[in-house]
């Protein structure tokens, strides 16, 4: 299927630097380079950079991440 050929794009939100190297290294170790493209943003989730996750996959957030219903709908849209 195209799922299975095609690199998955993630973005984290609110990610620091030991996120990241967490996550690579994680992603590195179950060999999923092919599978997964990690995108990493020290900018947290709000109303202002919901635009951010255009054209990914998913999205990855943390807790001091805004969930409200808006910011959610406007995920769903741009995902």
């Amino acid at each position: 299927t195209a799922w299975s050929m095609s690199q998955r794009k993630i973005l984290f939100f609110d990610s620091k630097s030991y996120d990241e190297k967490t996550f690579k290294e994680a992603l590195k170790s179950l060999n999923g380079q092919e599978k997964l493209r990690l995108t990493f943003l020290e900018s947290k989730l709000n109303e202002e950079t919901v635009d951010e996750a255009e054209g990914f996959d998913g999205i990855c957030v943390f807790v001091n991440d805004n969930l409200e219903k808006k910011v959610i709908e406007a995920i769903d849209q741009r995902c």
